[in-house]
């Protein structure tokens, strides 16, 4: 299995990047996007695997807990 690496980036309101973490030997798309589910999430967060868009997370009302746009989920 090869491991991959993924990197989440946190955006303002604008679209400016304004936090960033790496994520490195995740398994698949999956396990990159639960990692990101667990971030502090303010702010609209986009998950990236090199150049691709995995996925763009909603900011939480309240700081609460995320879901992913339903219809932003891309692969």
């Amino acid at each position: 299995m090869t491991e991959r690496s993924f990197r989440a980036y946190e955006l303002d309101l604008e679209g400016h990047i304004v936090g960033r973490w790496d994520f490195v030997g995740c398994a698949c798309d999956n396990e990159a996007r639960q990692l990101v589910s667990h971030l502090p999430n303010g702010q609209p967060i986009e998950l990236w695997e090199g150049a691709r868009l995995v996925a763009r997370f909603a900011p939480a009302a309240g700081h609460q807990k995320s879901g992913l746009y339903p219809d932003d989920l891309l692969n």
